[in-house]
């Protein structure tokens, strides 16, 4: 019995039980936030693709669209911190390199059908964006000269274009609204966090057995 009281049981199965609880909770809410996001994006219509440069056929649309690119990429952000944490954690439980540890810190199927659940609401998210963005760029490549900084106004710019993209700016300097440099840093964003989201989930989708046995990871498709 004394020797009992001196061998204090080992508390790391309940902190990682705790998390593990603790990052599916978060991963549920911020997937419920990523599907309403993605259902709040609006769709290409055909008719942004096919209407002409004038601005009297263009203003004739019910209001202008606000692409709501920054609270995508914020969403982006937030799940991508909460996969970091969750590989972060895995790191540290692998370090050990103890089956029984391993097996109590792997996510089970439904856990992991989360994540790409959310994965898969960004994607789409991050489709409709570019879609957005293509029909914003054939608009700004049909007006030629005439869509530069020096011949539209913010105004006009409303009127013309179906889809008004965010501003962006380098500490004091902003790019211009009507500027075609914005949609190749827009993608280029969306781009490196679709690499990132994917590096992380391919992390965290290997399989315990080839962490312990030496076998090769498995590749998320």
């Amino acid at each position: 019995n004394q020797q009992e009281e001196e061998e204090p049981s080992d508390p790391a199965p309940e902190t990682h039980q705790s998390n593990m609880t603790s990052w599916i909770r978060m991963l549920s809410d911020t997937n419920v936030q990523l599907h309403q996001h993605m259902q709040s994006i609006p769709v290409v219509e055909p008719g942004q693709r096919s209407r002409s440069s004038s601005g009297s056929s263009l203003s004739s649309m019910e209001g202008e669209t606000r692409l709501p690119v920054d609270c995508t990429i914020k969403l982006s952000g937030q799940y991508t911190a909460l996969l970091t944490s969750i590989c972060a954690g895995f790191e540290s439980c692998r370090a050990s390199n103890d089956a029984q540890t391993l097996a109590q810190f792997t996510l089970d199927q439904p856990s992991q059908l989360l994540i790409l659940s959310s994965y898969l609401c960004l994607l789409e998210s991050y489709d409709k964006i570019l879609q957005h963005i293509k029909a914003w760029l054939e608009v700004r490549l049909k007006m030629g000269v005439r869509g530069s900084v020096t011949t539209l106004n913010d105004e006009e710019s409303s009127f013309c274009f179906p889809t008004q993209l965010p501003s962006l700016a380098v500490g004091s300097f902003e790019l211009p609204k009507t500027s075609s440099i914005q949609t190749v840093v827009l993608a280029c964003i969306l781009e490196t966090n679709v690499m990132h989201m994917h590096s992380l989930i391919r992390e965290i989708m290997r399989p315990t057995s080839s962490i312990v046995t030496g076998l090769a990871p498995k590749s998320v498709p």
